[in-house]
């Protein structure tokens, strides 16, 4: 699913972002360094609050995305990808499906909820330094919910993200 989703061709409005400008991306990358060290060395001490990180974010990534899919598709750009449910499967289902399989010892709520929210908090960052630095006419933000709705709008919107993120654990 890593492969498949990060060699998709983007739109001319996303493609200078490139694919890490996703939640979805983003957090898939850390999910699968977390499986290739887990299935290399599954005891090791490292796992543990990385572990929760990726659990949370996936928990967001899968919510988050079934929840607009179905519910309102218009959020999500619809219009610039062809649905691909084996694939939706593989990025938005699969990897928090996996990762409720491997349960790791707790880490403390405050640390979990820190991880989920500097993660959440370094991608809200990066992205509105992208299109700030790309105001072209061209370049959006990679959903449409986080256009036109101003700063304070999608500040709102990744508080959502790292609410459902918290929630996880």
């Amino acid at each position: 699913g890593w492969w498949q989703t990060m060699t998709l061709e983007l739109p001319p409005h996303l493609a200078k972002a490139g694919n890490f400008q996703f939640l979805t991306n983003a957090s898939l990358t850390v999910a699968t360094l977390y499986l290739i060290v887990n299935l290399a060395s599954p005891n090791a001490r490292v796992l543990t609050p990385w572990h929760h990180l990726v659990s949370n974010l996936e928990f967001v990534v899968t919510t988050a995305y079934w929840t607009m899919i179905l519910c309102f598709p218009h959020h999500l750009n619809t219009d610039s990808f062809e649905f691909d449910l084996a694939l939706d499967l593989k990025i938005h289902l699969l990897p928090y499906v996996y990762l409720l399989l491997d349960r790791k010892p707790m880490v403390s709520f405050v640390r979990s909820a820190a991880q989920s929210v500097a993660f959440i908090g370094v991608y809200w960052a990066a992205i509105e330094l992208h299109v700030y630095l790309n105001q072209d006419g061209i370049t959006l933000y990679p959903y449409p919910l986080l256009n036109g709705i101003g700063v304070w709008g999608r500040l709102k919107w990744m508080g959502v993200f790292m609410g459902l993120s918290v929630a996880n654990y």
